[in-house]
């Protein structure tokens, strides 16, 4: 996939309303997951980007190393 073709279906997806991104993502869902359809990979990965970050909410998890404990059996 070139540039271009990432930055169309990019935006094609960025321009949808959220209810028809869903439905859109549901059928790329099953069209990769249970149809087993290699050819929609990017396109399934360019959606989900999309609908991520139409709801990231801007905080993240923070991970302290102090904290972190390994127990050894």
């Amino acid at each position: 996939m070139t540039k271009e073709e990432y930055a169309k279906l990019y935006y094609k997806y960025s321009r949808m309303p959220d209810n028809v991104l869903n439905e859109q993502l549901t059928d790329l869902f099953n069209k990769r997951y249970i149809n087993n359809d290699i050819n929609v990979f990017e396109e399934h990965r360019i959606a989900a980007r999309v609908r991520i970050e139409r709801n990231r909410s801007g905080s993240s998890l923070v991970f302290h190393m102090k904290e972190f404990q390994v127990n050894r059996c």
